[in-house]
């Protein structure tokens, strides 16, 4: 059977500056995968290529076994949602309105995000930057895909609801669905993920399970992790 999704040589990057180089990675259902490395090791880049938003240089995408080389609405419609590090919301519509915007549903983000159930009515643009990051969340898992491609999950989410989204994003992973993810936390990402893969200037340097990945935490930290590579858009 074929992954959910498969790149094959994958590099891509912005305009004549290439960051990613022969990334070779897969995605199956019901699988979490985390992607790992320093910040400008290429993870977002790797990401916005994956999905369309950033068309690739060379290498192969499929997608459920057929190629894919669509834009960002067009794999939307095929099964993909996409959270991106920035923030993914319409201010001026209610969180309401956001919500069936991606088809998500209200009750199914209230019981995620209980915080959201008084603020239904209000504009987005309105809310703290964590509560915008719980509706494009709730948008994203409520639109039920068949892959989430998340950028920083937990960007601007206090600790417990961290946890609780991560908790979630298994839940829905042991219903079918397959996970892309690049988190900066790592240890609570490992600790849901079934395979994870670590990324140094916009190589894949290291690959196994999340289980070895968290028994060389340590050693994954003073190799690589720790890693700076420089806050240029070019790196990321």
């Amino acid at each position: 059977m074929s992954p959910l999704l498969e790149a094959r040589g994958l590099c891509t990057g912005y305009g004549t500056i290439q960051v990613v180089h022969g990334v070779d990675l897969t995605v199956d259902a019901g699988e979490i995968v985390v992607l790992l490395g320093p910040n400008g090791a290429g993870k977002s880049t790797t990401l916005k290529s994956v999905v369309g938003e950033l068309p690739s240089i060379s290498g192969t995408l499929h997608w459920r076994g057929q190629p894919s080389d669509g834009p960002l609405h067009a794999r939307a419609r095929q099964g993909i949602s996409y959270i991106p590090e920035e923030r993914a919301v319409l201010m001026r519509l209610s969180v309401m309105e956001n919500l069936r915007v991606a088809a998500g549903r209200p009750e199914e983000a209230a019981a995620v995000f209980p915080e959201l159930a008084n603020h239904l009515a209000r504009p987005v643009g309105q809310l703290s930057g964590g509560q915008q990051r719980m509706v494009s969340v709730a948008a994203a898992l409520g639109a039920r895909p068949k892959l989430l491609v998340a950028d920083e999950l937990s960007l601007g989410l206090a600790p417990a609801i961290v946890t609780r989204v991560l908790g979630r994003v298994r839940v829905a992973a042991d219903e079918g669905l397959g996970v892309l993810l690049v988190e900066q936390h790592a240890g609570q990402a490992l600790a849901i993920a079934d395979r994870a893969m670590v990324m140094v200037r916009g190589r894949i340097v290291w690959a196994g399970t999340a289980h070895e990945a968290l028994a060389s935490i340590d050693e994954l930290h003073e190799l690589y992790l720790g890693t700076a590579e420089g806050g240029s858009q070019n790196g990321r």
